[in-house]
């Protein structure tokens, strides 16, 4: 039998919702029917315009730990420091609206959290479709991080992967435990997603390097939804340039937390993640431009200074076939062939 952790322990749940009437029910009957109980579960609503505000209201009649808030559209970022702002639980996960989790999750990351004494607790994810079929698994084996290690050793792998092999671990808030002592202490808070690109990266540069403990579990406990209306799907004319101001933050950043040689190689491989994105949502479905727009655009983002610094430096020997097939051809900026490869595939 597993050892449940004692359910005297509160545990905060942030859940920002925006416009996810589709989808509301679903996170919200994964969260009520947790293995572990004694939950507070906060749901805020950032200012919807279909019927989200009525179903959280709806679930707070039917069980008490759930509070709902109402505001004024903000972001996901500046929506879960509201929600901190009110938590009382020893311990606080997030939860974003579209997504949901294995009914054991809570249970898992408490039970190493209290085992382990630990300030976070990182588990790893299910990309999932709206039928429920699993696309990818992320999992993770178990690893703990003491002191200076959860700066120097865990913190760069939330950046990217080293060359020559995947080894990251997936920098959102959610799929986490944290301790929120350690957050309320030394005034962490998300920077708007609408200023800093990955507002979750922010979150942990800036977290990390002051924890004692962090424990990696090899659990996949939270399901993410992928949503094709989803903030990361839509496309948005200005994702290439926010990604090379969020490129030049963790560059910045990497200065100022003093992380160890080979962080700005995986500062590299994750402008590589990134910049794949920014080229792929340049064809017509997505845009809605023309193809010759959509081949101007791949050529606007291929002759940036930045990225052909990076690609002629970087030691793309170490890459796999794919990823060096994909640096060449930025590389040589064969943008008509970019756009091909990349609507077809």
């Amino acid at each position: 039998m597993k050892n449940i952790p004692e359910h005297n322990i509160l545990v905060s749940i942030i859940i920002p919702v925006y416009n996810v009437e589709k989808y509301i029910r679903e996170c919200l009957d994964s969260v009520i029917h947790q293995t572990y109980t004694n939950l507070e579960i906060l749901l805020i609503d950032d200012g919807s315009t279909d019927d989200s505000l009525a179903i959280c209201r709806e679930y707070e009649r039917y069980d008490t730990r759930i509070t709902v808030y109402h505001k004024s559209n903000e972001g996901l970022g500046l929506t879960r420091n509201y929600g901190l702002a009110k938590v009382k639980g020893k311990y606080v996960t997030f939860l974003d609206s579209d997504d949901y989790l294995e009914l054991d999750a809570v249970h898992n990351m408490v039970d190493i959290a209290e085992k382990e004494s630990a300030d976070l607790v990182i588990a790893g994810f299910k990309k999932v479709t709206n039928e429920k079929k699993i696309l990818y698994t992320e999992k993770y084996r178990n690893e703990t991080f003491l002191g200076g290690q959860v700066k120097d050793d865990l913190l760069p792998r939330m950046i990217g992967s080293k060359p020559e092999k995947k080894d990251s671990i997936f920098r959102m808030a959610c799929g986490k435990l944290y301790l929120v002592s350690r957050i309320i202490e030394n005034h962490i808070v998300f920077p708007s997603e609408r200023i800093v690109m990955s507002e979750d990266l922010a979150f942990q540069i800036e977290l990390l390097p002051v924890l004692e403990k962090a424990v990696v579990i090899p659990k996949d406990i939270y399901c993410y939804r992928q949503n094709p209306s989803s903030i990361t799907t839509r496309y948005n004319k200005n994702k290439f340039g926010r990604l090379m101001l969020m490129y030049q933050y963790v560059l910045d950043k990497i200065k100022e937390k003093e992380l160890p040689g080979g962080s700005e190689l995986r500062a590299q491989k994750m402008l590589f993640v990134h910049l794949l994105g920014a080229l792929k949502q340049e064809n017509p479905s997505a845009s809605g431009k023309g193809q010759s727009e959509c081949i101007k655009g791949i050529s606007d983002i291929l002759e940036n200074e930045i990225v052909q610094g990076v690609v002629k430096t970087y030691p793309t020997n170490k890459l796999d076939a794919k990823q060096r097939i994909f640096v060449f051809l930025v590389r040589h900026r064969m943008k008509r062939c970019i756009y091909i490869v990349l609507r077809f595939t």
